[in-house]
């Protein structure tokens, strides 16, 4: 395919936001066409831009998008589209919907680049139909991104109509070293609780304060966040606004996870039957009784629950148990760690040996043509690997890149939602489900039972509300590590 237009007079001046406008429309079209494996596009594009050389009012900033130009899906390409879309919106503090819509666009293109290589495979469920903000939770979204632009952004979306692009105050390379120190810290039991909560606030002024306008209205009871790399390790309810002396999973709103704009729910997901394929190893030693007690309690919660265990706990197993459609949850409760490359993934399972979370997901997959796809997948002592190589840069990165295994899992998976530990902590299980460890006035108050006992309550509201009423124990409550492992991924509904 050729497009083309012709300038009919020569006395045309051709603004530099009019050529911004060509580009964009050039890059969109080629985009969408998935024109990489075609050059003519790329071709008329720069002949295009040839040609309106003799008008433009300055060319200058065009002069390295003219040099090879290729108009695909190629990573260069979006990347330009999405920087000349922020700097038309930073020149003009205005962006139309056409735009900004066009900007998710881009951001996901990218996005979806970043799990290809990752995954090493193009088995990602984007698709080109963008969510909008749920009315019904009262939602809005924060959509972080940083590759290619001086300063990293969040783009968010209202449920009301609120949009905008804010500029983070601080560069790619700093906000990369304090999440992962961060995150490290987070996930050390040992680590200094004074400095812990300093970086903690630092990170908050940085990722959330510019939006606490929005977030103090009123107006928004669920706050939805599209991680960049840069900040995939955060769990942000653990995010401390000194200002307020609280912790984020205090604050009037739940949160919840997605690794991009796609929403893949299945509309038959009504009236769900709420019991639970339970599985754990039976040789885990020292944590066994604690499997054991949790599955018997999940499934007097959730009558017509099974589990498994020794070596029914199977690739094999959990495909002949989710082929039945009346389970509508599966809990995993078994030692899990995401690492890079994402091969290495692997669930622990009896007598030494292991599923590769690539096997889980297929697994689930292939179950999909029953009556009713999973609801809720249920990742219990799982962790995202720190790496242990010897250089700290590399060793940062691939801590950082393996986070993107638990993300991609969720969105591959095929269920509706996930819920998994970012690191393995057994204080925080009690917020999954309490075994009678704890005090009459906190039990009844974990995940599971909340979501069986007050149905119309949404699964993020339900794990922020266990989170909190596990923080009513005071030394819980200052060691964030004990209570923020666990977030939710995808679907935050009931």
């Amino acid at each position: 395919m050729v497009i083309s237009f012709t300038l009919n007079s020569s006395d045309v001046l051709v603004s530099e936001e009019m050529v911004n406008r060509i580009i964009l429309i050039f890059l969109v079209l080629c985009t969408e066409l998935n024109a990489q494996a075609n050059n003519d596009c790329g071709d008329n594009l720069l002949d295009t831009l040839r040609n309106l050389k003799p008008y433009l009012i300055n060319d200058t900033a065009y002069r390295g998008f003219l040099t090879n130009a290729q108009c695909s899906l190629r990573e260069d390409r979006i990347l330009q589209g999405k920087r000349l879309l922020v700097e038309q919106y930073q020149k003009s503090a205005d962006i139309t919907s056409a735009d900004f819509d066009l900007l998710l666009r881009f951001m996901e293109r990218e996005r979806k680049l970043t799990y290809q290589a990752y995954f090493e495979n193009d088995c990602i469920p984007f698709t080109n139909h963008l969510i909008n903000p749920d009315s019904a939770r009262r939602e809005l979204i924060l959509y972080f991104n940083s590759k290619g632009l001086p300063r990293p952004i969040i783009t968010f979306i209202g449920y009301e109509g609120t949009k905008g692009i804010i500029p983070l105050d601080t560069d790619l390379a700093d906000l990369v070293d304090k999440t992962a120190a961060y995150f490290n810290q987070l996930a050390d039991r040992d680590a200094d609780l004074k400095q812990l909560k300093a970086l903690s606030a630092d990170l908050y002024d940085i990722y959330l304060r510019p939006v606490e306008s929005y977030l103090q209205s009123g107006l928004f009871q669920h706050l939805t966040i599209v991680q960049d790399t840069a900040n995939q390790l955060i769990p942000f309810e653990s995010l401390f606004d000194a200002a307020n002396h609280e912790y984020v999973v205090q604050k009037p709103y739940a949160v919840s996870y997605r690794p991009n704009l796609t929403r893949h729910v299945d509309q038959r997901l009504t009236n769900i039957n709420r019991t639970a394929i339970i599985a754990y190893p039976s040789d885990d030693g020292p944590n066994q009784d604690n499997h054991e007690r949790e599955a018997n309690v999940i499934a007097a919660l959730a009558p017509g629950s099974i589990q498994l265990s020794g070596r029914d706990f199977s690739t094999l197993g959990l495909l002949n148990k989710l082929n039945n459609a009346s389970y509508s949850m599966l809990h995993i409760s078994s030692h899990a760690e995401f690492k890079s490359p994402f091969e290495q993934s692997m669930i622990r399972l009896d007598g030494g040996k292991a599923m590769r979370v690539a096997d889980l997901e297929k697994t689930i997959r292939s179950a999909a043509a029953r009556s009713a796809p999973l609801d809720l997948l249920v990742l219990s002592a799982c962790q995202t690997a720190k790496g242990h190589q010897a250089d700290a840069a590399a060793d940062q990165q691939q801590m950082i890149r393996a986070s993107l295994g638990l993300a991609g899992a969720a969105a591959r998976s095929g269920a509706n939602t996930v819920v998994a530990s970012l690191w393995n902590v057994v204080e925080a299980d009690r917020i999954l489900i309490d075994v009678g460890t704890m005090s009459t006035s906190i039990q009844g108050h974990d995940f599971y039972s909340l979501i069986h006992q007050q149905p119309g309550l949404s699964k993020a509201m339900a794990l922020q509300q266990a989170k909190f009423h596990l923080m009513q124990d005071e030394y819980i409550r200052h060691r964030p590590h004990l209570w923020s492992a666990y977030i939710l991924i995808g679907e935050p509904d009931a």
